[in-house]
């Protein structure tokens, strides 16, 4: 099963005219299509250029990036986790979640609150594994607690 494929079928995202590109530690570009073609022609090394979309894992799984989650978050369809006030406190402080989603569900999540999308998590047995940058971690505080 191809990136595009993996996303679409657990995020309900169709990534249409665009290109997926591997590159290394599992890291995964998106640039769009035409885009693409034309670097191909002129022989440009195309894994520098694009969007950092996220990880793909060994277990076909995907990870979307914090900002790959805010730009695609409101056509995300699957395997979205709305948190509230106190659950976002926790978790743009590092910490994991603790939520009941459904007892055999065992996968990444995308993180929403409100109309927020707030990177992913894995959710396991009634807990959100948090994977929010910590180097975001201030500038989110600031961000949510003027709102």
């Amino acid at each position: 099963m191809q990136v595009d494929e993996i996303i679409e079928k657990k995020y309900g995202l169709g990534l249409k005219n665009t290109e997926i590109i591997k590159i290394k530690n599992e890291k995964v570009r998106i640039i769009n299509k035409a885009a693409s073609q034309l670097m191909s022609k002129i022989n440009f090394r195309i894994k520098f250029f694009g969007l950092y979309l996220g990880k793909i894992k060994r277990n076909r799984k995907f990870v979307f990036s914090l900002f790959a989650s805010t730009l695609f978050g409101k056509y995300i369809r699957k395997n979205i986790v709305e948190i509230n006030e106190d659950e976002l406190k926790s978790w743009i402080l590092g910490k994991d979640i603790e939520k009941q989603i459904n007892n055999s569900f065992e996968d990444f999540v995308v993180i929403k609150f409100k109309d927020y999308y707030l990177g992913s998590g894995y959710y396991k047995d009634g807990r959100i594994k948090n994977f929010f940058p910590t180097s975001k971690f201030k500038q989110y505080l600031n961000f949510f607690s003027h709102k």
